[in-house]
């Protein structure tokens, strides 16, 4: 069981990561609820069925370790945040650097101005490669809503997008 469990933390480690990090922005946080959420999976490892790919199974403990945190200690997680601040524009030599590290903000900021649901299936379906099936899984829901659901993720995600770009007015 310690062989299997050493593999899927080595396989499953960064996408679970990656995941909280998006979900909470707080590197400390992300790691301790990855730990968290590691320390959950060694747990029940007996009591996996297999029903679903291990990667699935990782991640729906992590968004439940996620929910769990955020409904507890900081509810502000679960909602639009409409407050968050852009930074500046830099001059250097490194600006096409800093433009990138820019728009990664950027696209982060508008991002967490969505619902935790609405981040958690565009961050696994276009970020991880999610199949339909899988997140209807993590989430709970069937395939035609998880189809619904992303479909309007994804259009608010573009509507905030361009409102918060300036292109586009409210």
């Amino acid at each position: 069981m310690k062989a299997q469990f050493e593999t899927l933390y080595r396989t499953y480690r960064d996408t679970v990561y990656n995941y909280l990090y998006y979900m909470c922005r707080e590197e400390e946080l992300a790691k301790d609820l990855a730990q968290e959420t590691f320390l959950k999976i060694f747990q029940g490892m007996r009591r996996f069925r297999g029903d679903c790919s291990e990667k699935t199974w990782c991640l729906t403990i992590a968004r439940n370790t996620f929910l769990s945190y955020a409904r507890k200690k900081q509810p502000m997680l679960l909602e639009e945040e409409l407050s968050t601040e852009a930074g500046g524009n830099l001059d250097s030599p490194l600006e096409a650097q800093m433009i990138r590290r820019e728009e990664s903000a950027f696209v982060q900021k508008v991002l967490f101005m969505l619902k935790e649901e609405e981040r958690t299936i565009l961050l696994l379906r276009d970020c991880e490669g999610i199949a339909y099936e899988e997140l209807s899984r993590i989430l709970g829901i069937t395939e035609a809503n998880v189809k619904v659901r992303l479909h309007r993720a994804r259009k608010k995600y573009r509507k905030l997008y361009l409102i918060e770009s300036g292109r586009m007015e409210e």
